[in-house]
């Protein structure tokens, strides 16, 4: 069964994951409000994280209306913030799409721990494909 979500690659860099992921065919590409407030039900600080966006200064003020992909990039920091042994540790990403049309987008996070963060990858792909379905 294909998730709402699927990995289509992931390069591993010195300091931070690449990731290739694909929107199923025919899903929904971009938050709702319902979405989003079952995100923040299980991960409460996704609101207050920073976000470089048009609307506003945290991820809060675009996390109803964005991008699936941007949410798992999110997601992905939330966790290893989360899991970080360093109390002032500090993830960035970005997301954008590479073909918007068929769904394709490129994910990049930083990290601490190359292990760390495919773990998160891992679990934030677990929880963005239940959000949805």
């Amino acid at each position: 069964m294909m998730g709402l979500v699927e990995l289509e690659r992931v390069v591993v860099k010195r300091d931070r994951l690449l990731v290739e992921v694909s929107v199923a065919r025919g899903a929904q590409r971009y938050t709702t409000p319902e979405i989003a407030a079952r995100a923040c039900a299980i991960r409460p600080q996704l609101p207050h994280h920073a976000c470089v966006n048009d609307r506003g200064p945290t991820f809060g003020s675009v996390m109803a209306r964005t991008s699936i992909p941007h949410l798992l990039e999110h997601i992905v920091i939330d966790l290893q913030t989360e899991r970080s042994a360093r109390p002032d540790a500090v993830f960035t990403g970005t997301t954008r799409w590479t073909d918007e049309a068929h769904g394709h987008a490129r994910v990049e996070v930083s990290f601490e721990s190359d292990l760390a963060a495919l773990r998160a990858l891992r679990d934030a792909l677990a929880l963005v494909n239940g959000l949805a379905g």
